[in-house]
Order: structure tokens, then C-alpha cells, then sequence
């Protein structure tokens, strides 16, 4: 708190005068750089070694910092003090001198007030930051003391003590206040305390301590601790730990708690989260509940157990509902994590179920169990700088469950699945280990979805399998080839070798689930999956050097690829059976691949041009790539020629503020070329055309935050687009509020267009809209009302919502409890990538 009154005193050596015999006056007002002592008089005396200030009214102001009180003392080393503070003959003249207040003893009474509290460093003060610390010994400030920091921070207290020499900070009847943030919206934390004491671990220990969130002058509700410590976590949050601690409203009743350790941006002293009722026609008339709180203390004592040193965050949810249609819901999350060393999350669900399924694709599963439930866990360990071990586990009862209870879920995350992935990566070699099955006998639905008289959907399983790369690097330095002279020449050229392999047991796991007798099923499947070891490896050798404009890499790869199963010839054209002929295939590519880089200035704006092109001809295979099991896109591999062309633009510019350079616009453009058509592409010379451009403009452009993003997949001669997805979002009036359109189309399948509005209409309310029309069917999609009134302690929400895609229509009322715990953020419909990541 106190860290930049000191920053800003830093006195200069002495250059060229008189050094005084007795200590200097303060002079009223004395400017030190940009800090400003006033005070309404002073006496001084010299003690030992020591220069004694004893101030009335003493003042200090500062642009950041204002500190006033009744009476004060400020005490210096006289030798450091003569050499440190700069003084000329003018300023020796004597001031107006006092005595001390009263017969009492200020300095005397400090010392004695300020115990044995040693400090160095905390959340109040950063004491080595003093400059001039080796002059300034003790400062002592009492009567009405306040202190006020960056408008964010204040605090106030009958009397100060703070001894620079050993570290020591003592606040009687202290009364502090920082604003911070608290799940995207400020709040503000007061915290009261009889004694303060600031300890050498960085940890400010306070008794007969008050704590909470509301501002009004008798506060609604407040935590009173006889034991309460504050810690620095990070320079906009606290941690809080509390000790014989009750929850008191106003007076009139009190809860006891338990010794809890929280953190300033989620003081949720109640674990009640929300509750909300409403009716929806997949789950009739609803009550929900969510309960939740962070939690510390457990995972800290597991990281002592594994030897862990790291800073623990943890959060629990349960979810209690009552669906009128469907039956009681129980449910829970548990997010943990050291950062630098793991991070996971573990879901369950559990549902009593007495309704029919409405939603996606249950047209096509039949569900006939009332119990049905899951479990999911996900985590990340941390074995290295570049090296860390993935476990997920999955569980359910049946493949609809996350489509017709979680289906935003569904739609936009990953599969559920079972497995263990190891990385690990050096500067040459990289080595990745995945094991992977399912715990299920059904098949979780993929995004493909069913299709009648096709087979079921599958995914491919490792039994393990294992990865292993060699990173590009140069073997040998080639002679120059004749007829290249000058800079190109100089740059010589190097045989580079680069390798992988991998090697497993892959399994192409179908899907059990049951098919309703409605939808007409996939045609039977041999009972065995498909399964098979194969190993795989690719060898290139290159020859990169420069042109005057491009780069140019002529290559060669060689590749072998076995397997100890595969399709039997007389099933190559449906891909399915299993037949136990070993196979052998080598295949040999030949090709080059050149790129060109230029860039520009056009005052401030650089423009950036990339144009690459990758000629692949795979000459030569001595097996049908069709009679290898199709586990991913290496088996059906055969011969082909192909080029790929690419070009990419950009527009950056450079931040006036941060001096960094950042890219507004870039645009990418990708066609395939098969100068063999009727071969390789089934008579088309170009592939499809893919593009894929992003605009960001940021808050300085006469649009405000202006941002696009634009991705589509064209067909080059039909002229119709495959599938585009075009999002603009604008802020224009700030941050507050968001304006999105977005477009979607792929062929005969939808044309939709979205439009939603997201704003912070004031502190006290929200509102997001949103609706989805297909123009393809001309019909609504979605429609989304969301309003939210943010109360001192709670925030009430009312929603309405409506989903064709899976005959979804709730409205719903819901209390969101605030004590402790801030406002929730405001959601945002569209947040951009920070850059592009490939294309459709």
C-alpha cells in the first residue's frame, strides 16, 4: 500500500554543500521530484545517530498517493541522511519549531506499539523497493490516519507504525478497502481489523477482523474472524484465510463457517450459485440448482503429498434438479489446477429418467433404460518443458445422453473418449505414445450421424500406437549445381534428412447402439471389428537453396507402410471384412516445393506476400492403397500427382502505444491442381478452392472493434459454395456492447443467418438477444432472450429460448445469489481467433 510513497522519495548524493550540524527542517511545502510534505509544524532533535522529525498535520501528495494525519514521526539515518538528501544553504534555514504533543512521548509510544511484527515483504507494502531506504529508518503516523493509492485502494487507521530497518508494519483499528474484479464485473473489499501485523512470510495476520463486499455504511452482511491473513497473490487478487469465522446480517442473525481459505476474485462465502425455474418441452416444468465454491486447502495438502510446489486452484459445482418430464438430476463438476504442473476436469450425470428423448437423432437410437447417467474426466500432466501425459475417461449408458441433455456440448466440443496420450520433444526428435478404446459397447455419435443402408459410424481405436519424428537437419553440404552465381551461390546448400515412424495396433471400432426400427438400419457387419498392427515410415531427402526471389526445395520420400491384416479383394469396394493377407507397400514421392516472401511499407502500414506452390508426384506403389484397412489418410495412399498452390496477404501496422507490431487484415487462398484428372480427381483438374481472411481493426479505426472472419470451401466449376461461415462483429459504442451477423451455407443443406445483440445496457442490467433464420427451409433456427438486473446481493435473470435442431423451448426465471462473489460476466456471442488455423 505504502510501496510507491516510498518510490517516489528517491533523494539524489550531495553535490557541493554545507553540511549541518544539526538536522535540516522540512520545509513547508518541501518538494522531493514529484511527492509534496506539507504540515502545520515540526520539531527535530538529534538522538545518537539518529535525525528525529515530529510533524502536526502532517501531509504527503504525490500524483498516485495522498497520506494525512493528526501527528506523525519520521525518523533518518543522520550519516546516510547527509549523504543522500541534497540540501543548500537556503534550505538550512531554520523553521518553525514544536515540542511534542502534549508531555507524551510520540516515538517512545511506537515502539512500544509496534510489538515484534517483522516484515519484508506483503500485499501492503513492498519494503526492498525503497530507494532511500537506508536513510529512512521508522515512520510513524497517528490521529486519523488515511491513506489513498491509485483510486483503487485506500486505507485508513488510528495509528501506523512502520520501522524500515527490520522490516516492521503495525496498524491499530485499521479499515482498508481495494477495488478489483470479481468474474468480469469491480467490486469492492473492505476488510476491518483491531490489530494488523505484517509478517516476514509476505502474509498480513489481522484480529478481531471484519471482511465483505457491500459498500453501504452498516454493511447488509459481513464475515467477522478472530483470525483473518491476507496474501499477495497477484497484484489484483488476494488470498483470504479465515479462522473462527461467522457470516453475521446485519445484526440479526449469524452462520457459522468453517476455516476456509478463499480468493479475492470469488468470495462465495454461501455455496448456492443459482436457482432457476422455468418449463421447457423436453423437460417440462424444471427447478435447477447449482451449488459451488473454490476449495484450496485439499488440493494444497495433495501437492505437499507428490512433492508438488506450485500454487493450487480449485472449484466444485453440484447440480440438484427437478425435471417435471423427465425426473430427478443430480450433477457435478470439479475443475483443479497447478499451474506448470496438471489441470483437469471430472464430470458425473445421473438421471432417473421417466420421458421420451426429443432431441438430435433420437429419430434414430431407441433408449429403453429409465437409469442413465455419466462420467467424464479430462486432465493434463505436466512431465517437462516440452513433454506432459493426457488421460481422459469417458462412461455412459447410452449414446444419447450428451445429444439430448448437453447438446451445446454436443454440437461444439470434442468426442468423449478413452485414452492416454504422451508427448515429449527435443530440438531434433519427438516422440508421442496414445493408447485408446472405449469403456461403452455403443459408439459415442460422431459428427457424421447415421445414414440409412450405410454402416454404422466408427472411429479408430490404438491398441497402442507410437510416433517418433526426426526433425528436418542438414547431413551433408552439396557443391553449388553449375550456372548458379552470385548471392545464391554464396549461400550454399545442404543435403537435409528428415524421417518418422510409428508403429501400433489399430482397431476400426463400429457402432452397437440400437437403431429404432423406424430408421432403416446399415447392413450387417462382420461381428469382428476391423482391426490390424501396421507400421509406417517416411524417409525425405532435400536440397532447399535461394533464389534472388523464392526458395526453391526439391525433394524425394520414400515410404514403407505394413500391415498384418487387411481388406479382402473382393470387399475393396465396400471396405469392409477382414482378411488375413499381410501386406507390403512402397511408395515413392518425387516432387519441389518453392515459396516466395516479399513485404512492403506504405508509410505505416507494411504489406506482407507469400506465394507457395508444393509439386508431389508419388511415382511409384507396389500395392492397391484400397486394400489397407482405412484407419486414417495414410492407408489409402496410392499413386498420384498433385499441386497444391497457396497464397497468402497481409496487412500490419505497428501500435503507436506498445510499439508492437500487429497484423489487421490476412487472407489466405488454397487450390489443389492434378495435372491428371481423369486419374486422381475424377475428372476435375482443380480441387475445391478454399479461403479463409480475417480482419481485426481494433478500437483505434473509425469503426469501432471492428472484426470479420471469413471462411468457405467454393466449387470452382459449379460456381456454388460447399460451405462458408462469415461472422462480422462490431462494437461501436465500446466494449459494452456487441453487434454480430454471422452467415453459414453449405450446399442443399442450410443457408442461416444470425444476428445477435450483447450489451451492458448499465451497471445494473444486461441484455443479449439473438436469432438464426435458414433461408433454405424458411424457417427460425433459434431465437434467444436473455434479461439480467444485477441487485446488491443477487442478480435475477429471465430467458427465453427456442432450438428447431432439437425441438427445444424453455422460459426460465433464475436467482443468481452475488453475496460474496461479484457479477457474473456479460457473454460475448463472438470472440475472433487471435490467427488463422487452417482450412474447411
Amino acid at each position: 500500500m505504502l510501496a510507491l510513497l516510498l518510490l517516489l522519495m528517491p533523494f539524489a548524493p550531495a553535490r557541493n554543500f554545507v553540511v549541518p550540524q544539526e538536522p535540516p527542517p522540512i520545509q513547508n511545502v518541501n518538494r522531493f521530484q514529484s511527492m509534496e510534505l506539507a504540515h502545520e509544524g515540526q520539531s527535530y532533535r538529534i538522538e545518537q545517530d539518529e535525525y528525529i522529525y515530529i510533524f502536526r498535520k502532517p501531509e504527503i501528495r504525490a500524483p498516485d498517493l495522498h497520506i494525512s494525519a493528526e501527528r506523525g514521526v519520521l525518523i533518518l539515518d543522520a550519516r546516510l541522511y547527509k549523504q543522500q538528501v541534497p540540501q543548500s544553504e537556503e534550505s538550512l534555514k531554520p523553521g518553525p519549531s514544536l515540542p511534542a504533543p502534549g508531555d507524551r512521548d510520540l516515538l517512545a509510544d511506537a515502539r512500544r506499539r509496534a510489538g515484534g511484527a517483522i516484515v519484508t515483504k506483503g500485499p501492503l507494502l513492498n519494503l526492498h523497493d525503497a530507494p532511500f531506504r537506508e536513510a529512512l529508518r521508522v515512520m510513524y503516523l497517528e490521529g486519523d490516519v488515511r491513506i489513498f493509492q491509485d483510486n483503487d485502494k485506500s486505507l485508513s487507521a488510528s495509528a501506523m507504525y512502520l520501522d524500515l530497518t527490520s522490516g516492521r508494519l503495525v496498524l491499530i483499528d485499521g479499515r482498508m478497502r481495494f477495488d478489483m474484479e470479481s468474474q468480469g464485473r469491480p467490486i469492492s473489499l473492505s476488510v476491518r481489523a483491531k490489530l494488523l501485523r505484517q509478517e516476514i512470510t509476505g502474509v498480513s495476520q489481522l484480529t478481531d477482523a471484519d471482511l465483505t463486499l457491500c459498500n453501504f455504511a452498516v454493511p447488509h452482511y459481513h464475515v467477522h474472524a478472530s483470525d483473518l491473513s491476507l496474501t499477495s497473490i497477484s497484484p489484483a487478487e488476494l488470498q483470504i484465510d479465515t479462522t473462527d469465522s461467522s457470516l453475521q446480517f446485519e445484526d440479526t442473525f449469524n452462520i457459522p463457517l468453517p476455516d476456509s481459505s478463499l480468493y479475492s476474485t470469488d468470495l462465495r462465502y454461501l455455496p448456492l450459485e443459482s436457482i432457476s425455474v422455468g418449463h421447457s418441452r423436453r423437460d417440462g416444468t424444471f427447478v435447477r440448482t447449482r451449488w459451488g465454491h473454490g476449495f484450496r486447502d485439499l488440493g494444497k495438502d495433495f501437492n505437499e503429498s507428490i512433492g508438488v510446489d506450485g500454487e493450487f486452484r480449485g472449484h466444485w459445482s453440484v447440480d440438484v434438479d427437478m425435471l417435471g418430464a423427465r425426473g430427478p438430476a443430480l450433477g457435478g463438476t470439479l475443475d483443479y489446477a497447478t499451474p506448470g504442473h496438471y489441470r483437469g476436469t471430472t464430470t458425473f450425470f445421473l438421471l432417473n429418467d421417466h420421458g421420451n428423448d426429443r432431441g438430435f437423432l433420437s429419430n434414430v437410437y431407441d433408449e429403453r433404460s429409465a437409469n442413465r447417467g455419466r462420467f467424464h474426466t479430462e486432465n493434463r500432466i505436466v512431465t517437462g518443458d516440452r513433454s506432459w501425459l493426457d488421460v481422459e475417461v469417458s462412461a455412459a449408458t447410452d449414446p444419447l445422453l450428451r445429444s439430448e441433455f448437453f447438446p451445446g456440448e454436443f454440437k461444439s466440443e470434442k468426442e468423449h473418449e478413452n485414452l492416454v496420450y504422451y508427448r515429449t520433444a527435443g530440438d531434433t526428435l519427438s516422440f508421442t505414445g496414445l493408447a485408446k478404446t472405449q469403456i461403452n459397447a455403443f459408439e459415442p455419435i460422431i459428427d457424421t450421424g447415421v445414414m440409412p443402408g450405410a454402416p454404422s459410424p466408427s472411429e479408430t481405436n490404438a491398441l497402442p500406437f507410437v510416433d517418433g519424428r526426426f526433425y528436418p537437419a542438414s547431413i551433408l553440404e552439396l557443391p553449388i549445381p553449375g550456372g548458379i552465381s552470385g548471392s545464391a551461390a554464396e549461400r550454399g546448400m545442404d543435403l537435409i534428412y528428415r524421417a518418422r515412424a510409428d508403429a501400433g495396433y489399430l482397431e476400426r471400432h463400429y457402432g452397437e447402439g440400437d437403431i429404432s426400427s423406424s430408421f432403416t438400419g446399415p447392413p450387417p457387419l462382420n461381428p469382428l471389428d476391423q482391426r490390424a498392427f501396421r507400421f509406417d515410415t517416411v524417409h525425405e531427402l532435400s536440397t532447399p537453396f535461394s533464389l534472388a526471389y523464392a526458395k526453391l526445395i526439391p525433394y524425394f520420400e520414400v515410404r514403407e507402410t505394413l500391415a498384418d491384416r487387411s481388406i479382402p479383394k473382393s470387399s475393396v469396394a465396400s471396405g469392409l471384412g477382414v482378411s488375413e493377407d499381410n501386406l507390403s507397400r512402397l511408395l515413392l514421392t518425387a516432387g519441389a516445393r518453392v515459396g516466395s516472401h516479399l513485404e512492403h511499407d506504405y508509410g505505416l502500414v507494411r504489406h506482407l506476400f507469400d506465394l507457395r506452390a508444393d509439386y508431389r508426384n508419388q511415382f511409384e506403389s507396389t500395392e492397391d492403397g484400397n486394400r489397407f484397412i482405412k484407419f486414417d489418410s495414410v492407408d489409402p495412399l496410392d499413386i498420384q500427382k498433385r499441386v497444391d498452390l497457396e497464397m497468402q496477404n497481409r496487412l500490419s501496422t505497428r501500435d503507436s502505444i506498445t510499439g508492437t507490431r500487429w497484423t489487421f487484415a490476412d487472407w489466405r487462398i488454397f487450390a489443389p491442381y492434378y495435372p491428371e484428372p481423369g486419374r486422381d480427381n475424377g475428372g476435375r483438374t482443380f480441387g475445391d478452392v478454399r479461403t479463409d481472411a480475417r480482419l481485426d481493426f481494433g478500437s483505434r479505426f473509425v469503426i469501432p472493434d471492428l472484426r470479420v472472419r471469413s471462411r468457405a470451401r467454393l466449387d470452382p466449376y459449379q460456381f456454388f459454395t460447399q460451405k462458408s461461415d462469415t461472422t462480422v462483429l462490431v462494437s461501436p459504442f465500446g466494449a459494452e456492447t456487441d453487434l454480430s451477423v454471422s452467415y453459414r451455407e453449405s450446399h442443399a443443406d442450410y443457408r442461416a443467418v444470425a444476428i445477435g445483440l450483447s450489451t451492458r445496457i448499465d451497471r445494473k442490467w444486461d441484455l443479449d438477444v439473438i436469432e438464426q433464420y435458414d433461408f433454405e427451409f424458411n424457417r427460425a433456427l433459434q431465437q434467444k432472450v436473455a434479461l439480467r438486473r444485477y441487485g446488491h446481493d443477487f442478480a435475477i435473470e429471465i430467458s427465453f429460448s427456442f432450438d428447431t435442431n432439437d425441438n427445444s423451448q424453455s422460459i426460465s426465471i433464475a436467482i443468481l445469489p452475488l453475496l460474496g462473489s461479484g457479477d457474473r460476466p456479460r457473454d460475448r456471442f463472438f470472440i475472433p481467433e487471435p490467427g488463422l488455423r487452417g482450412f474447411y
